[in-house]
């Protein structure tokens, strides 16, 4: 990502578009320990499935995905 809030933007612009907006997203981040952290909002609802803060452990990575992917 270019910007801080990047992501934030790019989760936004898929929600909004038709085609991609039940798309679930997952959002690893290292923003909660960074000193920007102060930047990223807290009172609008972020679209996003999941939101996990770098280092993320590749097990709870895979049990995110395996969360909100439809189940067949």
């Amino acid at each position: 990502m270019d910007s801080v809030l990047e992501g934030l933007s790019v989760s936004q612009q898929i929600h909004e578009a038709a085609e991609l907006a039940k798309t679930p997203i997952i959002m690893v981040t290292s923003i909660a320990s960074s000193e920007y952290a102060a930047l990223f909002p807290t009172d609008e609802y972020i679209h996003v499935a999941a939101f996990l803060s770098k280092p993320v452990p590749a097990e709870e990575l895979l049990r995110q995905v395996k969360r909100v992917l439809p189940h067949k």
